[in-house]
């Protein structure tokens, strides 16, 4: 059987789980086995664990935490904020919304004006990241890659 894993932008594990130290330096050379801490590419550490398998489960609970904050967070989707694609496919691609209605909203992509359900408005591999607020203040988002 397989674990599903989820992308999140600007959060994957160093090394598949490889140790390190308290100083970020990867331990033991190659291979993930040992006692250390699994390290974010957001730069949070985890505690020290003993295997590479506790490492991406503190991982999975991570991304899992910062999803969260962030779906709760990017839960309200107003007119006029200015929200960026995150799929890979529409790089650079931004829209604006024009109109929230229940379950969905409709923007305008500087060339259709569209529709998505509002639970796409949230930082996922396949969602929206919000880029400008009403009120033109610019959010923070992670900028590393995976």
């Amino acid at each position: 059987m397989t674990k599903a894993t989820t992308v999140l932008t600007g959060h994957g594990l160093w090394y598949e789980g490889a140790p390190h130290d308290e100083n970020g330096v990867r331990m033991y050379g190659r291979g993930t086995t040992g006692t250390g801490r699994g390290i974010c590419r957001c730069g949070e550490k985890s505690p020290i664990l003993h295997s590479a398998g506790q490492r991406q489960q503190w991982h999975r609970e991570h991304k899992a935490t910062i999803r969260s904050a962030a779906t709760t967070a990017g839960a309200t989707v107003k007119v006029g904020q200015v929200w960026a694609d995150n799929d890979k496919r529409s790089v650079g691609r931004t829209i604006t919304i024009t109109t929230v209605g229940e379950s969905r909203a409709e923007f305008f992509d500087g060339i259709h004006h569209r529709r998505a359900l509002l639970t796409r408005f949230r930082p996922t591999s396949t969602g929206y990241r919000l880029v400008k607020d009403v009120l033109g203040t610019p959010q923070h988002e992670a900028t590393l890659q995976d």
